[in-house]
């Protein structure tokens, strides 16, 4: 089995999610791992917790950073795997196989392997089984549920900096469009808390819109939301809650104002 370089980034993050997520990286059942942990120049508490692990991380760094992708970037660069994985503090992976499902599974040649999600009490997210242009509209990749080959990193670059909280959908929809091969696991591959930067909603909105924009024309995304909407209505239905979604209810007041 190929070498995986697993990349953990955190920032002033209490002991338990450092336990948390580390435990369950070092618990990886897989023949070559290399684990790599991006402070971002943490207090002592932080610290404290990471010292334990020492002896177990292969390149550790603390300093600070311009945010989550520039960490993630900086890992990269410290990264000699074949595949490299991200499991950023607060998360972990699914059980001590999760690795070893992706890396041992039928995936040819493909540049990404990617697994489904268990998101707690958002129950289990299925990703898509074959990777097209809308699934990138309506949610992508969890980054936390895909290891990519080095080489891909080094073809298409790195985290774009630009963004605070879509950095990763970017990257994913750039490999998609320079035509690296995706290939799906039907295995739940990490366990994602959520929240964190990625919770700042009105930023998130913000950046949604100019990734839309980047990737996706305007008859596209059209198209995309009608059928994003349709799919929240047939399961409305189907679930025998006849209300309407939210954000079209607050666009019918509007329109009714007017």
């Amino acid at each position: 089995m190929n070498k995986i370089s697993v990349i953990t980034v955190c920032y002033n993050e209490p002991a338990e999610k450092i336990n948390f997520t580390f435990d369950s990286v070092l618990d990886q059942e897989v023949d070559a791992i290399e684990f790599i942990v991006v402070d971002g120049g943490s207090g002592e508490e932080t610290l404290s917790a990471i010292k334990p692990y020492l002896n177990r991380i292969d390149r550790f760094i603390s300093e600070p950073d311009r945010g989550i992708f520039d960490a993630m970037n900086k890992g990269i660069k410290l990264a000699t795997g074949t595949w490299i994985s991200f499991m950023n503090v607060g998360d972990s992976f699914f059980n001590s196989q999760s690795l070893a499902s992706l890396v041992l599974s039928n995936h040819g040649n493909a540049g990404i392997l990617y697994g489904d999600v268990d998101k707690g009490d958002f129950g289990i997210i299925h990703s898509p089984g074959i990777l097209r242009k809308y699934s990138l509209y309506e949610s992508g990749i969890c980054h936390q549920a895909m290891i990519t080959r080095r080489e891909v990193f080094e073809r298409i670059g790195d985290f774009d900096l630009s963004t605070n909280l879509y950095g990763d959908s970017d990257w994913v929809a750039r490999a998609f469009v320079a035509g690296i091969s995706f290939f799906h696991v039907p295995e739940i591959i990490c366990v994602y808390e959520g929240g964190g930067a990625s919770a700042d909603h009105t930023i998130f909105r913000k950046e949604r819109e100019s990734y839309l924009s980047k990737y996706f024309n305007r008859r596209q995304r059209l198209a995309y939301w009608l059928r994003s909407l349709l799919g929240k209505v047939s399961y409305r239905i189907a679930n025998r809650d006849l209300r309407l979604p939210y954000f079209l209810a607050a666009r019918l007041k509007v329109i009714q104002k007017k």
